[in-house]
């Protein structure tokens, strides 16, 4: 296959059509952004590839056996061990239409990915103020040279790495995009930013917004603030084409947008995995979960339990799809195990729907005693992540 050089980018671009909800397919074309683009043909592409960081993009025709086959050699031999050598998570897949998705399965089979939905939103108007929605004893900030000179705010290093998650480097961030952040002043401590909202992919008056709150600051309406001062910003800028984009599961982030002043256009499919095989094993099993299906839940759980690197979240998983299925004993089996490997996250335990049943059992209440132990011992808790 070829990576196309930057003077030949326009001969994709009719092929993009169907992804133009995206605004890094735009953005890399343009050359405006990061990104390398690798086709079939050099001088007259049927089938593109687009990629920024760890999201792909599809764009053509899908029936070109030599490129799929590449496609699936060069994750094997390039993107999954770059990954692993810099310490990635997760990837995205993105195409432009139904006819992919026949050979999106067959060609990333092995890598089990994951079919979900996103939802795509654009800015239509705000309907706030956001100056009149800041908490007392916090202050919003303009994501800045001047604000990363700071050294006694918490958090800066969680937020150049999000700067650099779409720009090569923080430099390139500040010269091409901007955000907003909330601080929580504290007299007796360093400030400490716990909400922040940065523009991505920004061109021709075009870009999309990602938004991070910080555990513990949650459910306060600082995303609402953070984004809304953004918005206040491109638009000063002359920004007319806002785009959000999230997980259709992820109801709160839809919620925030719609308070924004975002309406939602699209909703649309997205494959991704994880890097690491046991974590993304354990992650089918979370979706399965999610979806109603404990028993195919707790396949994907044990296949991510047979692997040598099963972290403590996949087997807290297991313990909540077989209570799922009835199966109590094996429930509590896994419950114990996660313990044992040190998730001592006690809201977790007490919150799982799926364990509920098992409150009231002696076996139950020895659980938790050894879990309170743990936590003593240990001093903290962890809670379960994927």
């Amino acid at each position: 296959m070829h990576l196309l050089t930057s003077t030949a980018l326009d001969r994709v671009v009719p092929l993009c059509d169907g992804l133009d909800i995206h605004a890094a397919v735009e953005a890399i074309l343009a050359g405006e952004a990061s990104g390398d683009v690798y086709v079939d043909d050099p001088a007259r592409p049927r089938v593109a590839l687009l990629r920024a960081k760890h999201r792909f993009h599809l764009a053509g025709a899908a029936d070109n056996a030599a490129f799929n086959a590449w496609l699936v050699a060069w994750f094997d031999s390039h993107v999954y061990p770059e990954a692993k050598r810099l310490g990635h998570v997760e990837w995205e897949l993105f195409y432009d239409g139904e006819h992919w998705e026949s050979a999106i399965d067959t060609m990333m089979a092995a890598l089990s990915p994951i079919r979900d939905l996103r939802e795509y939103y654009q800015l239509e108007r705000t309907h706030h103020d956001w100056r009149a929605l800041v908490p007392e004893g916090m202050h919003v900030r303009t994501v800045d040279a001047t604000l990363l000179a700071e050294t006694r705010l918490q958090r800066l290093d969680e937020l150049r790495d999000e700067m650099c998650s779409e720009r090569a480097t923080v430099d390139e961030f500040l010269a091409h995009s901007t955000g907003a952040c909330v601080i929580r002043r504290d007299a007796r401590a360093d400030d400490e930013l716990v909400a922040w909202c940065l523009s991505e992919y920004d061109h021709d008056a075009r870009c999309e917004i990602g938004i991070e709150t910080a555990a513990g600051y949650r459910r306060r309406g600082l995303a609402t603030v953070a984004a809304t001062a953004l918005v206040e910003r491109l638009q000063a800028r002359e920004t007319t084409r806002v785009g959000w984009h999230c997980w259709r599961w992820n109801v709160a982030s839809g919620a925030t947008a719609r308070k924004v002043g975002f309406r939602r256009l699209a909703e649309y499919p997205v494959y991704f995995a994880w890097f690491d095989e046991a974590a993304n094993l354990a992650v089918n099993g979370n979706v399965r979960l999610r979806e109603g299906d404990p028993e195919a839940a707790l396949a994907w759980f044990r296949r991510s339990l047979a692997t040598d690197a099963a972290p403590a979240w996949a087997i807290f998983g297991a313990a909540r799809a077989a209570a799922a299925t009835g199966d109590s004993d094996a429930a509590l089996g896994y419950a114990a195990q996660a313990v044992d490997r040190g998730l001592i996250h006690a809201d977790a335990f007490q919150g799982a729907e799926e364990l509920r049943p098992l409150h009231g059992t002696d076996a139950w209440r020895r659980l938790m005693a050894r879990l309170m132990a743990r936590i003593g011992a240990d001093g903290r808790a962890r809670e379960p992540a994927g």
